[in-house]
C-alpha cells in the first residue's frame, strides 16, 4: 500500500501549497518497507518552539521539521520515529486511519539538546542525611534525584553522578560517581591543617554533578562556620567531637579561639565558674591583707589550632572542650597572689594549679593559674 497524497493534512498539505509541492518531489514509502524498518527511536519529548518542531530522541540527539510544518502532535501514542535507509522519518498516525511522513533533520547534539531539555525537563536533587548543605567528613552525603517533566521516570535511573572538591585541597568523594536515581559518598579532603593558627579555617566545598542525556545540574555543598570549627575537631581525631548542638556563640567573652563560636562538653558555665572563684578571691585578699586590683582572663575557650598557638602540647586540652580557664590577678603579679588565686579556684570547687606553657609548676614560677571542671 502506496502513501498518496490523500493521507496528508488538507490545512497544511493541500494543492498548491509549498508542502504540497514538496511532498511531490519525495518519494513513494511502502508501509511493509517500513515495518521491516531496522531502528524505532524512542521518543523522549516533542517541543513546538519559535514555528519549528523539535523532536528529542534517546540518543541525545534532536531533530527538527521544517519552519513551515506544524505537526500540531497530541501526544506520543500516535507518533513513531524510525530509521529508513539512513534517514530519520517520522510518522504521524492520523485519528482518520491515515498516515504521515516527513524527513526530519539532524541538529547540532549538545547547544540545541540542553538548550530544550532545560526548558521543558527539570532535574531536582534534594539531601536525605540532613536538610541543609553543609558537612563534615564523618558524615555519609545522601543524595536522591527526581525528574520533573515530559520524560519516562525510568530514565531517572540512568542520572550520572560526580562529585569534585572545589579547591584542590578538597579533594573528592569516595566514590566520585555513580549511575541512578540515588548516590552516597564519603567525603574525602586532601590533608587537612593541623598546625596552631589564629584564622578561621576555609571551608571545605563540592560541586555535585547530576547528568541526564546532556541536561546536567550542580549542588553546591559547603561547610558553615559550625560545621568548619566541628571539623578541626576531627583533622586532629580529638577523643571528644562536638555535635552541632555542642556549639554555640559566645555571648560572654568567653572566646579566645578562632571563631565566632565555642564548643562545650556540656553546658557553658565559664560566668559560674568566674563568679564564684571571684568570690573566694576577695574573701581571701581581705582576710590577707592583699591589694585587690581584680583578676584578669587570660584564656578561655580554644579551638584546636588556637590551642596550639597558644602553647598547649595537649589536643586533648580541656580548653578546647569549653572545660577549663586561665587567669591571673591583675596589679603586680607575686608568688602570693599566684598561691592565693589558686586557693580561690581550689575553695569554690574546681581543680586549679600554678601553671606556666601548658605545664604544673610551683607558684613562684607560674605565669596563671590554670583551673577546669
Amino acid at each position: 500500500m502506496a502513501i498518496n497524497k490523500n493521507t496528508w493534512s488538507k490545512s497544511n498539505w493541500g494543492v498548491g501549497s509549498e508542502n504540497y509541492e514538496y511532498w511531490k518531489r519525495k518519494p513513494i514509502i511502502d508501509t511493509k518497507s517500513i515495518e521491516n524498518t531496522a531502528g524505532t527511536y524512542k521518543i523522549i519529548n516533542i517541543v513546538h518552539y519559535d514555528e519549528l518542531d523539535y523532536i528529542i530522541i534517546s540518543d541525545s540527539e534532536i531533530l527538527i521539521a521544517d519552519k513551515t510544518e506544524k505537526l500540531e502532535l497530541k501526544g506520543k501514542s500516535n507518533v513513531d520515529l524510525k530509521n529508513l535507509e539512513g534517514r530519520k522519518y517520522l510518522f504521524i498516525y492520523t485519528k482518520s486511519g491515515g498516515l504521515i511522513y516527513k524527513e526530519l533533520n539532524l541538529v547540532v547534539k549538545t547547544d540545541v539538546l540542553l538548550r530544550f531539555l532545560r526548558k521543558f525537563i527539570e532535574i531536582n536533587i534534594k539531601r536525605n542525611d540532613r536538610a541543609d548543605y553543609t558537612f563534615v567528613t564523618t558524615d555519609k552525603i545522601e543524595l536522591e534525584s527526581d525528574i520533573i517533566g515530559n520524560i519516562d521516570k525510568c530514565e531517572v535511573e540512568n542520572i550520572q553522578w560526580l562529585v569534585r572538591g572545589v579547591n584542590v585541597i578538597d579533594g573528592s568523594g569516595l566514590p566520585f560517581n555513580g549511575i541512578g536515581k540515588n548516590f552516597s559518598f564519603v567525603p574525602k579532603p586532601l590533608k587537612r591543617p593541623k598546625s596552631g593558627s589564629r584564622e578561621m579555617n576555609p571551608p571545605i566545598q563540592y560541586e555535585i554533578f547530576a547528568e541526564l542525556n546532556g541536561l546536567r545540574v550542580i549542588l553546591i555543598l559547603k561547610q558553615d562556620k559550625i560545621d568548619i570549627l566541628r571539623q578541626e575537631y576531627i583533622d586532629f581525631d580529638t577523643d571528644w567531637k562536638p555535635t552541632r548542638d555542642e556549639i554555640n556563640k559566645d555571648t560572654g567573652g568567653w572566646n579566645t579561639g578562632n571563631y565566632e563560636y565555642i564548643a562545650t562538653q556540656g553546658n557553658n558555665i565559664f560566668q559560674n565558674v568566674f563568679d564564684n572563684i571571684i568570690i573566694e578571691w576577695n574573701a581571701l585578699c581581705v582576710s590577707n591583707n592583699i591589694d585587690n586590683q581584680g583578676v584578669k582572663i587570660e584564656s578561655a575557650y580554644r579551638n584546636p589550632r588556637r590551642n596550639i598557638t597558644a602553647g598547649s602540647h595537649l589536643k586533648n586540652s580541656l580548653h578546647t572542650r569549653g572545660r577549663a580557664i586561665d587567669l591571673n590577678a591583675k596589679g603586680i603579679r607575686t608568688t602570693q597572689k599566684y598561691t592565693l588565686l589558686k586557693q580561690a579556684a581550689q575553695n569554690a570547687g574546681y581543680n586549679a594549679i600554678c601553671d606556666k606553657k601548658g605545664y604544673s609548676v610551683p607558684c613562684d614560677q607560674a605565669d596563671h593559674i590554670h583551673v577546669q571542671w
